[in-house]
């Protein structure tokens, strides 16, 4: 028997559902799944008290509404915290009233304010953006999806009405498949060694939400990389998931990207990628993201 929990949640003033949901790659892994017709984002999750949920979400009026599906009804615990996973989920947390004013400013970035694009969307956990983030390192795009679909359909904890949908798996079961497991069965290759010690140091508290959410960014910066398998990319990724944007994210596509926007196809350095949106400071890595994937974002 499946009932259906729904909780309607406020939402800050210039926050946009859709662009939220668009903002980067995450709704093509699972346990995403992305209904374009319908407008929604459903995920699956495990909750502390052990029960794992599949939740919609869609806009509804001024409000952000959750279609949550569970065995039964979920306790005011497990919505407490279900509500908590969306924030995360969705950027509610943060404010970009002063990035809108900024790019306002500048005539071929007013469509970001315009879009109210600027929240990513991240994870249900820290946990899973951080694996995910460790998947994208040093392959391709379609490498990156079957690493996130192996490692949920393997060690994911199912949804019991409808098993085939499953969480991401939890730091602990990570730890336990083994590196020679993931190496082999998920197919992470180097990576193996690298996502168990994440685990470790993710069981150890080592990267409690709560507590790594008052890091300034240079800080959060220096954490995430001091994680095995997480270079500049991958630590400057992280810093922007979690709201400080003074990092740009420079990876094989952006150099690509902005190759082709401003250096006439011509090879870019990382150097050349931070020189050119220097000027704008703690946003410097928000505006690099929107502006060079400007084609990208303005289909939908």
């Amino acid at each position: 028997m499946t009932t259906k929990n729904t909780l309607k949640l406020e939402v800050p003033a210039g926050f946009k559902f859709w662009p939220t949901v668009n903002s980067h790659g995450w709704p093509q892994l699972l346990p995403f799944t992305r209904d374009d017709n319908d407008r929604t984002i459903s995920t699956t999750a495990r909750l502390s008290s052990g029960r794992v949920v599949r939740f919609t979400c869609l806009e509804s009026r001024e409000k952000l509404r959750v279609n949550a599906l569970a065995e039964s009804k979920l306790s005011v615990s497990e919505r407490r915290e279900l509500a908590e996973i969306i924030s995360y989920m969705l950027s509610l947390d943060l404010s970009l009233d002063s990035f809108y004013q900024a790019v306002s400013k500048q005539k071929h970035l007013r469509w970001i304010a315009e879009g109210e694009w600027g929240r990513f969307l991240r994870s249900a956990t820290l946990f899973e953006d951080v694996v995910k983030v460790i998947m994208t390192t040093n392959c391709n795009w379609a490498q990156t999806k079957n690493m996130v679909a192996r490692s949920v359909e393997l060690l994911g904890a199912p949804f019991p009405p409808e098993p085939t949908y499953k969480a991401f798996p939890l730091p602990e079961q990570f730890k336990e498949a083994g590196e020679k497991f993931l190496a082999e069965k998920i197919r992470v290759g180097y990576r193996a060694q690298a996502i168990i010690e994440c685990a470790e140091r993710f069981l150890a508290g080592e990267f409690d939400l709560d507590h790594i959410s008052k890091l300034d960014s240079a800080q959060l910066f220096k954490k995430f990389k001091s994680l095995r398998g997480a270079g500049d990319y991958a630590a400057g990724m992280l810093t922007i998931l979690l709201g400080h944007f003074d990092y740009i994210p420079v990876d094989s596509w952006m150099t690509a990207q902005a190759a082709k926007k401003y250096f006439n196809g011509t090879e870019v350095t990382r150097a050349q990628i931070e020189e050119l949106y220097r000027k704008w400071g703690p946003w410097r890595g928000l505006v690099a993201w929107f502006d060079v994937n400007e084609e990208y974002f303005r289909l939908k």
